[in-house]
């Protein structure tokens, strides 16, 4: 637990102010209903908090985001562990392709239709989303790259499936 100072909080207050529509919104797309979004926001905040000190405060904004979205991530799969039992489904190595960061202009479309996805493919879009890499991703979980690439391409044709019914 970080040390409780003025400056120390005044930080806080001021990490929470600047983030606080990307956590809301972190929160929306990785729930399924407003109380489990809410559940999520409260148990962001006391990690953020609890983790505070592990922030440098010369930190870059990339650098602050970058373990904002860890905090976030970690938190999240920690809820998942405690209140969801799900299982991962595979996809054949021969579906993988690379996936391509999507244009901020479509960012209520996108929105719209990551309320399609289960919880676990929120999860690898919201990573490439947020710049990670398809072996950084793999690395936290637990996957190979080429089993990334795989999911990611799946959801994209399940994405393309849905724009098509329910957008054009």
């Amino acid at each position: 637990m970080p040390q409780r100072t003025t400056d120390t909080y005044n930080r806080y207050l001021r990490l929470l102010n600047d983030h606080e529509k990307q956590m809301r919104r972190y929160c929306i797309i990785h729930s399924d209903s407003r109380f489990e979004a809410c559940t999520l926001m409260q148990e962001i905040l006391e990690n953020v908090w609890l983790r505070f000190g592990t922030l440098d405060a010369a930190s870059s904004p990339r650098q602050i985001n970058r373990w904002l979205q860890h905090v976030m991530r970690s938190t999240f799969i920690d809820h998942l562990r405690h209140w969801r039992h799900r299982v991962i489904d595979t996809v054949a190595l021969e579906e993988a392709s690379d996936l391509e960061a999507p244009d901020n202009r479509d960012m209520e479309l996108i929105d719209s239709l990551l309320c399609h996805l289960d919880p676990q493919e929120r999860q690898l879009v919201d990573d490439h989303l947020a710049g990670f890499t398809h072996a950084e991703i793999a690395d936290h979980h637990h996957l190979t790259k080429n089993a990334v690439s795989q999911r990611l391409h799946r959801i994209v044709l399940k994405l393309k499936t849905i724009y098509k019914k329910y957008y054009e």
